[in-house]
């Protein structure tokens, strides 16, 4: 009597992803698990098989059944392992199970071409006899697992069309066995490791249309067939070096532009300087303006020393090279707008800040601006002058302005504005002077009492007294000062010769503690 056994394997979901359960049919065939190890192969396939939404594969003949598991559609195995999965476009959905990493025996993996997400288990590390890998065209997500860089036996690796992030490992150098590496058409960054010319038996290398910003010197690969290198960041730098190293085809064009795109903002009769640093050492500049060529700007620099308004506009530089010829880059364009100066905001000369004023009238002096035509003057009883507004006046083309009728135990705010035919710019800083006027004084301004006979003034003294003339520069400076007896009548003051043409003020006081102020003009 013949006793045989089948093993049929149903799996179903457990907390930590499948539970086996298995029971054994007796038939009259001949056994088809010859070991325990191929049992658990078969379980792991059943496992694969429900994550990947076995029933709607495109074909999924024989699995799940009791025919040998090498019937099994895609499958191949010996005695005691299953040795290839092939299931390349076939309409697998889901992730990919991590126990495939427990199939010891598998050589051969090949599920591209379908719909499968999420990471790549970094289990498949555990596959040491794997000699094939390929995950392609599928929509995998999150970094190469470090796990795989320990696939010693593995000849072909190919990851390309996914959604891979991160660096190209750099322990990618211990697969020596390795022929082929696609990692192209992901999102990959970073530089490519200078440590893959230990891949002595490389012969196809794919890292097209990624991000990647550095290619290293591979001359290491002397068997090198292919390098697709085109689309990504790399420049002549990386490029320009590996000219001739593959053996047929080096594929390096296009790449991406160079540099920022930006756009800023500079004045007439400024410098603007605009610079791209592509590496190489064989590389022709041209810099175009608007998209038109720009006579003499062939360096990797260029320089507007006076800017004007037709200077506004796209610039973008254009780099070819004579060893690495099938390649342009662009450098990204930078947009100048080209505005007139700003108007420089004046500064405030006097009163000092939180100066006391003893007179109910003052001077309120500033600097001249660069090319300000006209100024406006604000005063107000707060720091917030708009609030507090006593005085807005403009027009002015001075830079003194006396403000007259304060009023005492005051404390006034001023600010100046440059103002232009574009109005006004921006403000001054804002002062605070505080009219503090002595008990006794008599304050007045008479502007014509005082009269000029060339360097000599003169006034009327209606008694005789003490009298103290002051005489400042419209910046607050002192440049005459006399005190002495005056008999009533007529006085005479000899100016020192040496005082510029210009406007002054004058302070007249007198012993009786009188205090008079005007403006003077000396020719």
């Amino acid at each position: 009597m013949r006793n045989t056994i089948i093993a049929t394997a149903f799996l179903k979901k457990s907390a930590w992803g499948y539970r086996a359960g298995m029971f054994f049919l007796l038939l009259g065939f001949p056994v088809f698990l010859h070991s325990q190890t191929l049992q658990q192969d078969s379980l792991i396939l059943v496992a694969f098989y429900n994550e990947t939404g076995g029933a709607d594969w495109t074909s999924n003949t024989n699995w799940l059944s009791t025919e040998p598991l090498s019937s099994w559609e895609g499958i191949a195995a010996d005695v005691n392992h299953v040795t290839e999965i092939d299931l390349y476009d076939n309409n697998l959905v889901g992730t990919i199970p991590a126990e495939l990493g427990n199939l010891t025996g598998l050589t051969y993996l090949d599920i591209s071409i379908n719909s499968l997400t999420d990471t790549i288990p970094f289990e498949l590390g555990n596959l040491n006899n794997l000699e094939e890998l390929n995950l392609a065209s599928n929509q995998l997500t999150g970094r190469i697992p470090l796990a795989l860089c320990s696939l010693s036996t593995l000849r072909h690796l190919d990851l390309s069309e996914n959604k891979l992030t991160g660096t190209i490992p750099a322990g990618l150098d211990n697969l020596r066995e390795l022929i082929s590496l696609y990692v192209n058409l992901n999102q990959l960054s970073g530089d490519v490791p200078v440590i893959l010319n230990n891949l002595s038996k490389l012969r196809f290398l794919g890292l097209h249309s990624n991000q990647l910003t550095n290619l290293p010197d591979l001359s290491g690969l002397t068997i090198l067939v292919r390098l697709d290198a085109q689309k990504n960041l790399f420049t002549f730098a990386g490029i320009e070096p590996n000219i001739g190293v593959p053996q047929n085809s080096f594929y390096y064009s296009p790449q991406d532009s160079v540099g920022d795109e930006r756009d800023t903002t500079t004045y007439i009769d400024s410098t603007i300087s605009l610079s791209v640093s592509v590496g190489g050492t064989s590389n022709v500049y041209q810099w175009l303006h608007n998209g038109d060529t720009i006579p003499g700007a062939v360096e990797a620099s260029y320089s507007i020393n006076t800017v004007k308004y037709p200077d506004s506009g796209a610039y973008v530089c254009e780099i070819t090279n004579t060893v690495a010829t099938e390649l342009t880059l662009y450098s990204r364009p930078v947009t100048v707008h080209v505005k007139e100066q700003p108007l420089i905001a004046p500064g405030l000369l006097f009163p000092d800040s939180n100066a006391v004023v003893a007179e109910n009238f003052t001077n309120l002096i500033w600097k001249k601006s660069i090319n300000v035509p006209l100024y406006r003057l604000r005063i107000g009883t707060e720091a917030d002058i708009a609030s507090s507004l006593v005085l807005d006046t403009g027009g002015l083309t001075d830079t003194v302005f006396t403000v007259t009728g304060l009023e005492d135990n005051t404390d006034y705010y001023w600010q100046v504005f440059p103002v232009d035919a574009q109005g006004d710019g921006n403000s001054s800083e804002i002062r605070k002077f505080t009219v503090n006027l002595p008990a006794g004084i008599v304050q007045k301004t008479t502007p014509g009492r005082f009269r000029l006979t060339g360097k000599m003034i003169e006034y009327f003294q209606p008694r005789s007294c003490f009298v103290s003339i002051d005489l400042y520069s419209t910046q607050g400076q002192q440049v005459f000062s006399i005190r002495r007896m005056v008999m009533s009548g007529y006085a005479r003051h000899e100016l020192p010769k040496h005082l510029p043409a210009g406007l002054y003020h004058l302070r007249f006081h007198t012993d009786d503690r009188k205090r008079e102020q005007s403006l003077i003009i000396l020719y």
